[in-house]
């Protein structure tokens, strides 16, 4: 990490690659991470990829499963596991009028808001929500 901070500032004459561990390396991994892409938006698909209400795609960005998905108002991008069981709820692309848990049948059309399969019945919604 050392050999990374004093070759700051270096100009093009004088600058060299990155040490070898700084590719392998989990600490410089973490620093990048949260240095660098956590820090702002990443573009992480192009509108061409969801034309069509109810279009979606999965990714796995900075270790988060995520989708994008084109609802009736906007484009949104949501975790794609359940918040119950972290079961992933989707995966590749394709188009859907809700997503669903394969565990306990919540469901919802464009995040986890709508919907909530057999439980319905057993529970209150006032509890489940």
């Amino acid at each position: 990490m050392n050999d990374v901070i004093v070759g700051a500032g270096q100009d093009m004459e004088t600058a060299s690659t990155l040490p070898p561990a700084s590719y392998t390396s989990q600490a410089f991994f973490d620093l990048e991470m949260a240095k660098i892409f956590r820090r702002k938006w990443l573009p992480v698909g192009h509108i061409a990829q969801v034309p069509k209400v109810g279009d979606y795609f999965t990714i796995d960005v900075l270790n988060e499963l995520l989708m994008v998905v084109r609802g009736a108002d906007r484009i949104r991008v949501i975790s794609r596991t359940c918040l119950h069981r972290w079961v992933p709820v989707a995966s590749g692309a394709g188009n859907t009028r809700r997503f669903s848990c394969p565990f306990h049948l919540w469901a919802s059309r464009e995040g986890w808001t709508a919907g909530h399969g057999h439980l319905k019945a057993n529970f209150p919604t006032s509890t489940v929500l």
